[in-house]
């Protein structure tokens, strides 16, 4: 299993897109908390679609692609904001302040039944009840299936594969005793943890 988060690739974004590879201890999901490393000042959560790659394949045809995963979740990749700054400007990969432990949040999956599901799909993120953060599927500047085309060509998808298929540009900053939670347009998928 890996776990792909692609980067510029929402909303008006004009660098090049990118795909970040995380390690699987990178993964929390079944609800359970975040526990807030200790090894930054700032910790910020960037919401994306998170897709679940159900077939082997490389190089798949974009006319091909929607069936090569078959249901979403609502995700975050939580990210550690002076390291993150320090590695951009000193030009060095961003492993470090991305994919660290439990950094990608993953809430319960949905199956996707047609392509009609994922159409007008958008959430919402709350933190503490107050809404922080939004995320619709309308805002990406590659769709899913060219994004799977693409993804392929570089990197062979195996059933279990997760892809953050594009993170919003606005980060929640993260705080100790904090709830978050999210809900789909369809009030289906779902997220729920707390900030330990």
């Amino acid at each position: 299993m890996k776990i792909l988060g692609i980067v510029n690739n929402y909303g008006e974004c004009t660098e090049h897109r990118q795909a970040l590879l995380m390690a699987d201890s990178s993964l929390l999901k079944d609800s359970k908390p975040f526990f807030l490393p200790a090894f930054d000042q700032e910790f910020r959560m960037y919401p994306s679609l998170v897709i679940r790659v159900c077939r082997l394949g490389k190089n798949i045809a974009r006319r091909f692609a929607h069936r090569y995963y078959d249901a979403y979740a609502l995700g975050l990749n939580v990210r550690a904001v002076n390291m993150l700054q320090s590695l951009q400007n000193e030009h060095l990969p961003w492993a470090e302040a991305v994919a660290f432990d439990s950094s990608a949040i993953m809430g319960d999956f949905e199956t996707i039944e047609s392509a009609e599901q994922l159409a007008d799909l958008s959430f919402e993120v709350r933190q503490n009840d107050t809404v922080v953060a939004t995320w619709d599927i309308s805002r990406l500047a590659t769709d899913i299936d060219t994004l799977i085309e693409d993804i392929s060509r570089r990197f062979t998808l195996k059933i279990g594969d997760f892809i953050y298929i594009g993170f919003a540009p606005e980060g929640i900053v993260c705080h100790i005793d904090d709830a978050i939670s999210a809900t789909d347009s369809r009030d289906k998928a779902r997220l729920n943890f707390k900030i330990k």
